[in-house]
C-alpha cells in the first residue's frame, strides 16, 4: 500500500504546473511591463521589443496597391505619432514605462485610418 502512494505522489508531482515564481496570471502578447523591460537589460526600446515580443516589429507584408501606405507598425509616444519603427533604436528603455502593440483594427478606432500594420505605443514617464 505504502509503494501505490508514492507512485500516486510522484505521477501527481510529475503532472503540477510549472512553478510561476510569484507571477500570477498569464503575461499579455500585446503589452509589456516596466518589469519586463528591466529585466531584458537592453539599452533602447528596439531592441527591448526585439527580445520580448519581436511580433510587433514584423512586417505585416503587401496589404494593398498604394505604395505610400507603410507596412510596418507606427510608433507612437504618449499619444503622439513619433515615427516608424526603427526610431524606437533611439529611445532609451530608462525612459519606457511600459510599451503595448494596437492591431489595425485597434489602431483605426484610436488614432484613424491608415495603420494597416498596427501602432506601437510607447509611455514614458
Amino acid at each position: 500500500m505504502r509503494g501505490v502512494l508514492v507512485v500516486v505522489a510522484a505521477v501527481a508531482v510529475a503532472c503540477a504546473p510549472p512553478a510561476t515564481s510569484g507571477v500570477t496570471g498569464s503575461r499579455d502578447a500585446n503589452f509589456i511591463t516596466t518589469e519586463e523591460i528591466v529585466a531584458s537589460q537592453t539599452t533602447n526600446v528596439y531592441d527591448a521589443i526585439k527580445n520580448l515580443r519581436p511580433l510587433f516589429l514584423r512586417s505585416r507584408g503587401q496589404t494593398t496597391f498604394d505604395p505610400s501606405i507603410v507596412q510596418t507598425a507606427v510608433v507612437f509616444v504618449d499619444g503622439q505619432r513619433f515615427g516608424s519603427v526603427e526610431t524606437l533604436r533611439t529611445m532609451p528603455v530608462v525612459q519606457v514605462t511600459s510599451i503595448r502593440f494596437l492591431t489595425a483594427s485597434d489602431a483605426t478606432t484610436k488614432y484613424g485610418t491608415g495603420y494597416t500594420a498596427g501602432v506601437i505605443e510607447v509611455s514614458t514617464r
